[in-house]
């Protein structure tokens, strides 16, 4: 479990902005042998570490029931965005509670989080309680909250860490993915190629130049879609199975996006190849507009 208090995050860190967290998965698996899962104490909480794609499979997938999922104005958005940067921050610092520190502003950016989704959820409550006839709703908000009602229901405390827990989870994963993506392209010129043609196809079916891209050419970006797809093993970026992402079909839209509009109209070139691209952390390149 590491180090009193701050467990094994000082090596977790060091690797982290190494770009080489490979080191940090290897020192279970020399120390402790083969196991493929390991006790560690991560940002000031008993965690477990999984090495092995097939135990990662295991827990996706080992779960039959899983829920998955109205309007808020914009200063709340924004300020729930700004609030997301300052908790990001702080569970990548040193889990020291002092005044001044990351890790304290982390805190501080959670309770501010937690007073908005209160006010959503009270908001909710009395929307709910206006639909006399209490329709089943496909909400998650809205799931959450009828089970309050019986043995065994989200409170409200339960319910706001699980919003921010998805607030936090939607965070950075669409850029991370995104980027991931168009760095995997450069480095196969020949899948860049074919995925920047079925781009092409779909603009020259436009009846008009002017027109943007919509929905139903989405759907049709089948190749793309592949792209994004990897079922196959080591690579689940939005999970799989029941714990697959619940903002999974989300992300992929925005991917494809922004993917679309870079397949035709840029290209990067990377300015340190030393560095890795998996995921692309420290990657710094070059946009060509083409």
């Amino acid at each position: 479990m590491g180090w009193p208090l701050v467990g094994n995050m000082l090596f977790f860190l060091q690797s982290f902005k190494d770009g080489n967290l490979g080191s940090f998965f290897s020192y279970f698996v020399t120390r402790f042998r083969e196991g493929g899962m390991y006790k560690a104490f991560m940002f000031g909480k008993p965690s477990i570490i999984i090495t092995k794609v097939e135990i990662s499979r295991k827990i996706f997938m080992d779960d039959e029931n899983y829920d998955r999922g109205d309007g808020v104005d914009n200063d709340m958005v924004n300020v729930l965005f700004e609030e997301t940067i300052y908790l990001f921050h702080g569970c990548h610092g040193l889990p020291f509670n002092i005044p001044g520190s990351a890790y304290n502003r982390g805190l501080k950016a959670r309770r501010a989080m937690a007073k908005i989704y209160q006010y959503i959820l009270d908001e909710r409550k009395v929307m709910i309680g206006k639909n006399k006839t209490r329709e089943k709703s496909n909400i998650l908000l809205d799931m959450m909250l009828n089970t309050q009602d019986g043995d065994g229901g989200f409170n409200d405390e339960k319910i706001i860490a699980m919003l921010v827990s998805y607030t936090f989870a939607g965070f950075e994963s669409v850029a991370l993915v995104a980027s991931t993506a168009i760095m995997y392209l450069e480095k196969h010129p020949h899948f860049l190629d074919k995925a920047k043609e079925e781009q092409e196809d779909i603009v020259k079916r436009r009846s008009s130049p002017n027109e943007g891209l919509n929905f139903h050419e989405i759907k049709e970006m089948k190749y793309l879609s592949n792209i994004l797809k990897p079922s196959q093993p080591p690579f689940f970026p939005l999970g799989v199975g029941p714990k697959m992402c619940p903002g999974a079909n989300l992300a992929r839209l925005e991917v494809s996006v922004i993917l679309h509009y870079f397949l035709l109209n840029y290209r990067v070139e990377q300015v340190n190849p030393e560095s890795k691209i998996e995921p692309p952390r420290n990657c710094l390149v070059k946009f060509k507009k083409i």
